[in-house]
């Protein structure tokens, strides 16, 4: 008996398309627009959900393509924000299997999603990963130096972890 070939791997379209991201920030500015459009790139569909900015971050993520969520009213948390944004994504998009959490002051490597996936994927006791955050211009800024080696953790299971991970 001849042997089925493998399913096919699904194309990298049809993965971005399994992919939502919620964003979070307020008054993120240009940064904002660095994590939108670079969320953009690998997933299907992206919230920011704003705290309520006044520097026009709703109307920058809005033009770069992202569903908007303005918060008008306190508590201005992480948690809120991400649960707001969690939210409106599912009620727009109750098909998708990954949800990406991301402040709006970080940027996702690229490639990071199918990789984080593919992790998922093959280890289904896993419900959440997360990537080596780094500081930009830790020569600049003692501050950013001292993040960036406080986030150089071991890869490996950890017990806790921040609000940017794939879910």
């Amino acid at each position: 008996m001849a042997e089925s070939p493998p399913p096919a791997r699904p194309s990298a379209a049809s993965d971005r398309d399994r992919v939502g991201v919620v964003v979070i920030g307020r008054n993120e500015g240009e940064r904002l627009a660095c994590a939108v459009a670079a969320a953009l790139e690998q997933a299907a569909i992206v919230v920011y959900v704003d705290s309520n900015s006044d520097d026009g971050s709703r109307d920058r993520a809005a033009a770069l393509g992202a569903e908007v969520v303005h918060l008008t009213a306190g508590p201005y948390t992480p948690s809120r924000g991400r649960q707001e944004g969690f939210e409106h994504l599912t009620r727009l998009r109750p098909d998708l299997p990954y949800v990406q959490f991301i402040d709006g002051d970080c940027l996702l490597a690229p490639g990071w999603i199918a990789t984080a996936r593919a992790y998922l994927d093959a280890h289904p006791d896993v419900v959440a990963v997360f990537g080596r955050r780094r500081e930009e211009r830790t020569a600049e800024s003692l501050y950013s130096r001292l993040m960036d080696v406080d986030w150089d953790q071991p890869p490996g299971e950890a017990p806790n972890f921040g609000g940017d991970a794939l879910v």
